[in-house]
């Protein structure tokens, strides 16, 4: 049997323990709230040298910038596609090599927008590649894809990542030049022409301003390709192209070649009586060509027949009705004995 005085030890004994045991949960709390309130305080830091000296191993264009826009960093890619030295541009602000309307909208972004406290969502501060254009140190524009991420800390940084995209744009250029071109002449193709003729067509109509098309065909060509072959025939549409571009009276006029000997001139702007003074230029124009450039016999003369059709009254209802009505004229020119300019009824 328990005595009574055995029994109040036992109890003191196990009521010391517990108090131990809750002391301890106690500072172990206590200690996880001061290391949490400490994470609060002591954010993390970016360490610009670490992050700067990574950026000079990549081989991509890349800047580093303080929150308020200012070069901290260059890359040696970055520096040449800039055009200068790596030095020259740290202390800048990065905003101000783009041109308008980005240089304006960086530089109200990085002047007024609040950046966002660690551990928030960094999502309006970033983006990926947008393209737009950079100003050199020699002032040419420069087509580019510009990346934006936000580094997060006490004291956050900007990563800017460049894209050169001039060998891209030029690419497309020289297909979008192939896809338009003839390749013989250097003139429009039937392609480009049919796209150009429907929007002269359409902007003339809206604005009610005439608008004339005249077909232009070289006589007896088929001749001239069985007497002096094919290869000069093909030089001689060379130059046949380029009187019909020396007579054009507008940059806002076309001449393409339509097909075989066939070309075709878009006037817009130009009544049936304007068209056909540019009728009576081509003709000239051609009858002038030098052809003992061509090798061909003192007295050979390269003549053309042309046709024309213009509307501004509502003539026609489509541009294909008005192409196909100066088609028509050219034929009656051809019929009646060539080297003639009709216009269509």
């Amino acid at each position: 049997m328990m005595h009574k005085q055995d029994f109040s030890n036992a109890n003191l004994t196990r009521l010391g323990t517990a108090a131990r045991l809750n002391d301890n949960h106690m500072a172990a709390d206590e200690h996880a709230l001061q290391a949490s309130l400490a994470a609060q305080v002591n954010p993390v830091v970016c360490d610009y040298d670490a992050v700067a000296d990574v950026l000079l191993c990549l081989r991509q264009p890349m800047v580093l910038a303080s929150s308020d826009g200012t070069v901290i960093s260059v890359n040696a890619a970055a520096a040449e596609l800039l055009g200068d030295d790596a030095e020259t541009f740290v202390g800048e602000h990065w905003p101000s090599w783009l041109a308008n309307p980005f240089q304006s909208e960086y530089a109200t972004l990085f002047a007024s927008a609040p950046l966002p406290r660690p551990g928030c969502c960094m999502d309006s501060y970033q983006h990926g590649p947008r393209e737009m254009q950079l100003r050199r140190a020699d002032g040419h524009l420069l087509s580019i894809n510009l990346s934006l991420s936000l580094m997060g800390g006490v004291l956050p940084v900007f990563l800017i990542g460049i894209e050169d995209l001039s060998a891209q744009k030029a690419e497309i250029r020289r297909l979008s030049t192939l896809a338009s071109t003839d390749c013989l002449t250097g003139l429009a193709n039937r392609r480009s022409l049919t796209e150009n003729l429907e929007r002269q067509w359409q902007q003339c109509v809206l604005r009610r301003t005439p608008i004339s098309v005249l077909i232009v065909d070289v006589d007896y060509f088929k001749q001239f390709n069985d007497l002096y072959g094919h290869l000069k025939g093909d030089e001689c549409l060379r130059l046949i192209a380029s009187a019909l571009s020396s007579a054009l009276p507008s940059n806002q006029c076309m001449a393409a070649r339509f097909g075989g000997e066939e070309f075709v001139l878009v006037l817009p702007g130009f009544n049936a009586a304007m068209a056909e003074l540019v009728a009576r230029q081509v003709s000239d124009a051609i009858a002038a060509i030098d052809v003992s450039a061509l090798g061909l016999p003192q007295g050979a003369l390269i003549t053309v027949s042309q046709g024309i059709a213009s509307e501004s009254c509502g003539q026609f209802r489509t541009a294909d009705a008005m192409l196909l009505s100066a088609d028509t004229a050219l034929y009656r020119a051809k019929r009646d004995g060539r080297n003639r300019i009709a216009l269509s009824d």
